[in-house]
């Protein structure tokens, strides 16, 4: 109880920020009920405590004495850790970096020396590595800047050739202030400083000495290096990403594909060192030790039994593998999570504290906030906790009068090899139903897909990657350390294809994987509210009762947005263009997909699709067409539309067809007729000029989309005079100066106008004379608005943006409203 008071006054800390008046008013009520309690426990029932004669304790699984001193004492224990997690929480808090803050810092020229210190990860330009800044060096006439910004060690990147942890360099960089796209359904971080070397041959290398084992963890990551590159030139190209994923915590050589297969699989916590590896190893570790340990003579084990037990000595074995896995894995935050998981569970069973699982992960959770109190807002510790939790309820099956341990006495060991067997299955399959029902909340609200075969998978995968890939991989890998090259290349291999073969054939099973469109985020919450009622209520008849409302609300709020309205979203991919047009009849056309179509990618699978009707795209620039490859491989797209000066290297069959002025197709009654180019007016080298133009018309709604055209194009495209006229203009060129004339803009005449642009200093874009000119039509932009949501309506355009979306510290009461509003929306 102490562990989980303590987490929740961290919760209290972080919710305070957001939502202040309802957690002031939820706690001067819990502090009211248990000063009450307290008050009158004398009065009312011969001393118990009003939480006692509620059976409250009983409803959380916590034993409340009756004594009332003792209550007292318990409850000053709980009131003391949860103001420590408060207090903790605010003591680590550290504010997210805003480019305000930033600004005198940001593309400055300046001279860093330090210390490479992690491993060099492929990216698609270069590499990304960690390093440890030693010294800054500012030129003069530079303004200075705070250098507590710096949250060292920062990320490094540059073009190659990839350099060895240890080295200490000194070379020209600029500081950059990274922060996440702001779209529904992509990945969120805090912001953070990297920085980039633009030229490869001005690092200065100073030292390439390797670390010594006195450099500590230093010297592992060189380890890791070492590793990396062996498992490069040794293991086949198809085999060698996953081999290295699950060894070393590097995913930077998977395959799209690969991650696709899994992801479909509900497989994707294998590809990321987590308790699943730490869990099959230290089992594999445990029994083959114990099993040595039960083979010795009677009369040593005897002598060795009066001390200590067969499973204390192989746990006590298994723990320094353990720690060597965590050290290799490169010690990410999902792996070290797992080993204290795994690491407080060896002290509980050294202690005899076997039966007391709920303990033990309230525990760990306690170790993990204390290590990082923001840990418990990440996807893989909710993920970890949250299959050990559904996973010792499924096993431990706890009773009424018992529910922190196991009645050995109700399931007699089974006698004989095809019960044990069957018992074994039946067990296998029960933990693996446990963790992919208990997390499927939290993997469908963040990942908007269900994968069907996922129990299936992980029956077989898991326990085939655990007790035979890993302990080949482990053994060569420790041979490779001991003699420099490694062993059983070809079984590894093998072994490691066959696997791969039957993921990627479970992925390609029609509906393997199901998309789920986004839903509030209070329905997971109500979800497990009423998963904790089913369990706890006796009366089944009643019990079902919350479980059925949520479901109702649950498909309620889909029959609700639902309303068969044409959506056009302007995505947030940065310097770049991108924009998703959904039809009254739910088809989807992709315009244009950004730089690497990654952000495309999110919002398709946050609005629930896996098809693409059509993907037109503008001209050849990477930042209009980057991604089209990835869309490609991700969706099932129908047909592509283009401007007639693209060339497509792909193996696969392509429905492609060139738009010139005056084609059109219609899809749900939306129209996309092109305006530009016309005819053979341009070839491949007029680049921009040769933009495909296309205008989109809904019922009651307009949007004209420019790609890059500049002035050239927009005098030819005077020519069609008052078809040019629409509701919303996408502004040509990211705004730039020579595009979106005042001629051009008369002829549109739009009520509101989107710029698609990245963060910062890009080029100085948009324009000041393009935001002139603008004056007087309602302005939207990626980089400040994130995603731009047109509906259209039949009074009109309905405008939403996603930053205006996002919860947002509260500094009034509207600000708190709209944070408790965005609990029930959907965006």
């Amino acid at each position: 109880m102490p562990f989980l008071t303590f987490i929740c006054g961290v919760l209290t800390f972080y919710a305070g920020q957001y939502f202040p008046v309802v957690t002031w008013l939820c706690l001067s009520g819990l502090i009211i009920v248990i000063a009450l309690s307290i008050v009158s426990s004398h009065k009312r029932k011969g001393g118990r405590t009003i939480f006692s004669q509620w059976g409250v304790g009983k409803c959380l699984w916590l034993k409340v004495a009756p004594a009332p001193d003792t209550s007292r004492h318990f409850l000053s224990l709980v009131f003391l850790f949860f103001f420590f997690g408060v207090f903790y929480a605010y003591l680590r808090y550290q504010p997210a970096l805003e480019p305000a803050m930033c600004a005198d810092a940001i593309q400055l020229p300046l001279l860093v020396e330090g210390t490479l210190v992690s491993i060099p990860r492929k990216t698609q330009h270069g590499f990304k590595q960690a390093i440890r800044i030693k010294t800054i060096h500012i030129p003069p006439d530079t303004p200075t800047f705070d250098g507590t910004l710096i949250r060292d060690p920062i990320n490094v990147f540059y073009t190659g050739p990839p350099l060895r942890p240890g080295t200490k360099i000194s070379a020209p960089m600029t500081l950059r202030l990274s922060t996440p796209t702001i779209n529904p359904g992509s990945y969120i971080f805090e912001p953070r400083i990297n920085a980039t070397i633009k030229d490869a041959e001005a690092i200065n290398v100073q030292s390439t000495s390797p670390p010594s084992i006195m450099d500590g963890l230093l010297f592992f990551e060189d380890i890791r290096y070492t590793m990396t590159q062996a498992m490069q030139d040794t293991f086949d190209d198809s085999t060698g990403g996953f081999l290295r994923s699950i060894t070393i915590g590097d995913m930077s050589a998977l395959t799209e594909a690969t991650n696709e297969d899994f992801r479909r699989t509900g497989l994707s916590h294998l590809l990321s060192i987590s308790g699943t590896h730490f869990g099959m190893l230290f089992t594999l570790v445990f029994f083959v030790i114990r099993a040595l340990l039960h083979r010795l003579p009677p009369r040593q084990l005897l002598k060795m039994t009066c001390y200590v037990t067969p499973s204390e000595v192989a746990a006590t074995c298994a723990l320094p593998v353990i720690v060597l896995y965590l050290l290799v894995s490169g010690l990410s935050v999902p792996a070290l999570r797992s080993f204290i998981m795994i690491d407080v569970f060896l002290i509980g069973l050294l202690l005899g504290l076997r039966g007391q699982w709920i303990n033990t992960i309230m525990f760990a959770a306690f170790i993990v906030e204390l290590v990082e109190p923001t840990a418990i807002f990440s996807i893989s510790f909710q993920l970890s906790f949250g299959a050990v939790f559904f996973i010792g309820l499924a096993v431990h099956r706890p009773t009424s009068k018992q529910l922190d341990t196991v009645d050995t006495t109700a399931y007699p060991p089974p006698s004989g090899l095809l019960q044990r067997l069957v018992v074994t299955l039946k067990e296998s399959l029960l933990v693996s139903v446990a963790a992919s029902a208990g997390t499927m909340p939290i993997v469908v609200y963040y990942f908007h897909s269900c994968s069907v075969v996922t129990v299936l998978a992980n029956l077989i995968v898991v326990p085939y990657t655990g007790f035979i890939i890993m302990p080949l991989v482990l053994l060569s890998s420790v041979v490779f350390a001991l003699f420099g090259r490694f062993v059983l290349v070809d079984v590894i291999n093998w072994a490691t294809a066959r696997i791969l073969d039957i993921i990627g054939g479970m992925a390609a099973i029609p509906f393997a994987s199901i998309n789920v469109p986004a839903f509030a985020p209070v329905f997971p919450a109500l979800i497990y509210l009423s998963l904790f009622l089913l369990y706890r209520i006796r009366d089944k008849r009643v019990a079902w009762v919350p479980m059925l409302l949520v479901t109702l609300l649950f498909a309620g709020s889909y029959l609700y947005t639902g309303k068969g309205e044409m959506r056009i979203a302007f995505i947030d991919v940065g310097h770049g263009d991108g924009a998703v047009v959904e039809t009254p009849g739910g088809h989807v056309v992709v315009i244009d997909t950004g730089r690497t179509g990654r952000e495309v990618e999110d919002y398709l699978r946050y609005r629930g699709k896996d098809e693409v009707e059509a993907i037109v795209l503008s001209h050849s620039d990477n930042d209009h067409c980057g991604g089209f490859f990835r869309l490609l491989d991700k969706f099932k797209v129908h047909c592509v539309f283009d401007n007639g000066q693209l060339h497509y290297d792909y193996n696969g069959a392509l429905d492609v067809r060139h738009l010139n002025r005056g084609d059109v197709f219609t899809i749900d009654g939306v129209s996309f007729t092109a305006l530009h180019p016309c005819g053979a007016t341009y070839t491949a080298a007029a680049g921009n000029e040769a933009s495909l133009v296309l205008k989109v018309r809904g019922r009651y709604a307009s949007v004209v989309f420019t790609g890059d055209v500049q002035r050239q194009g927009e005098e030819d495209l005077l020519a069609v005079g008052r078809a040019l006229k629409a509701d919303v203009l996408k502004v040509s060129h990211h705004g730039s100066g020579n595009a979106t004339s005042a001629e051009f803009l008369h002829l549109v005449a739009p009520e509101l106008a989107v710029i698609s642009v990245g963060r910062g200093k890009n080029y100085g874009l948009p324009h000041r004379s393009v935001i002139a000119r603008l004056q007087g039509t309602r302005l939207y932009r990626t980089d400040s608005d994130g995603t731009v949501l047109l509906r259209e309506t039949a009074k009109g355009l309905r405008v939403d943006t996603y930053a205006n979306y996002t919860l947002k510290k509260a500094n009034s009461l509207n600000d708190e409203l709209h944070n408790i509003k965005f609990l029930f929306a959907v965006y």
